[in-house]
């Protein structure tokens, strides 16, 4: 998508605009305020290609008649949990969870049921 000539619309100031904003040299970034008005570009032909994570795509796709989500992407997103400062205690018991869960396939089934597309679960950590 990175060539001369092509317009891709990104939410303003969210994660796809920052890493684009990194590593494009070529295509141009076309910001928009929400996510109707990206798909809106996408739908009329105002924009070539409209950037999110891949679950948001997968679920607004159907509003842009035509359109595809792209097999290759440009960033992994990594889901995870935040405790307060010092909680040692917190931290050890949010991550043990996390773990048996990958472990378990509760994160797997989790986003199954959620029928969420284009997600994978990260293996468990080696280190438990």
């Amino acid at each position: 998508m990175d060539q001369s000539g092509t317009r891709i619309a990104v939410p303003r100031g969210d994660a796809s605009d920052l890493r684009l904003t990194q590593i494009l040299k070529r295509a141009e970034l076309v910001r928009v305020d929400s996510i109707s008005d990206g798909v809106e570009m996408v739908r009329t032909g105002k924009v070539d290609a409209y950037a999110a994570p891949r679950v948001v795509l997968f679920a607004l796709s159907n509003k842009a008649p035509g359109s595809r989500v792209l097999d290759d992407g440009f960033a992994n997103i990594a889901f995870v949990a935040m405790v307060p400062k010092g909680k040692a205690d917190h931290i050890a018991y949010v991550s043990d969870f996390i773990e048996e869960a990958k472990a378990t396939g509760l994160i797997k089934r989790t986003i199954d049921q959620a029928n969420l597309h284009g997600l994978q679960v990260a293996p468990p950590s080696k280190h438990n």
